[in-house]
């Protein structure tokens, strides 16, 4: 935890170490490892540390918070080119950023065209 003013706190935490990519059961490990830390640790540590805001960087929200959750979605090119990507992780991408996208308080892009994207 890092003090910012003395009515305020930012509560930082990392999420778990990715296994190295290549393997197509090392990719289905990695998503599995994601969607564990989504639904159950990341909300179970906003919760416990009271938080008033969920702010993630990268792409997606926990499905159930306590409080509102800012996110930025950095890329949606596996809406474009989803033969690009692993069909399961096209798959969840889609879902999961849909989800995201919807439910934020606010969504920060990093690009016009991803904003375009996402609110088509």
């Amino acid at each position: 935890m890092t003090a910012q003013r003395p009515d305020e706190t930012i509560v930082t935490q990392r999420g778990w170490r990715r296994l190295r990519r290549g393997h197509r059961v090392l990719r289905l490990a990695n998503l599995a490892s994601d969607v564990m830390w989504t639904a159950v640790v990341a909300p179970s540590l906003g919760w416990r540390s009271r938080l008033d805001v969920f702010y993630s960087p990268s792409n997606i929200v926990p499905p159930v918070t306590h409080c509102p959750s800012v996110v930025t979605i950095h890329d949606v090119n596996f809406l474009l080119q989803p033969d690009a990507y692993d069909r399961a992780y096209a798959q969840y991408a889609e879902l999961m950023f849909g989800v995201t996208a919807r439910r934020a308080a606010h969504v920060i892009t990093d690009s016009e065209f991803s904003k375009r994207a996402l609110v088509a």
